[in-house]
């Protein structure tokens, strides 16, 4: 299998396994996403906001599937599905997310 092979099918089983954050890391964290946001938690803000609160929820509810995997896994499952990379931040994948979950906690 090619790598382009390798990611396709990777950002295929994202949106198929968490088909409740696609919106989030696909829609609102594009790959251009700090050119419409001054940073990642206006970007959970803004999604907060817009999104129905069901939706939230689910989102929520992805995440923390999310956060049962391993940090390698992790970064496997969403890094070509989101815009955002947080190890440019300075931090690791579960960081970030532990932070999306509590900003989005906050809003239902």
């Amino acid at each position: 299998m090619s790598e382009h092979d390798r990611q396709v099918a990777a950002a295929r089983t994202f949106d198929q396994d968490y088909p409740e954050l696609v919106n989030l890391f696909c829609g609102y964290f594009h790959p251009y996403w700090d050119s419409d946001f001054q940073n990642e938690d206006e970007v959970v803000r803004t999604y907060s906001n817009e999104a129905d609160p069901k939706n939230i929820e689910a989102a929520i509810a992805g995440l923390d599937r999310l956060l049962a995997l391993t940090e390698e896994k992790i970064e496997e499952t969403i890094a070509l599905s989101c815009g955002y990379w947080p190890k440019g931040a300075g931090i690791d994948y579960t960081t970030w997310l532990l932070r999306v979950r509590e900003l989005l906690a906050g809003a239902v």
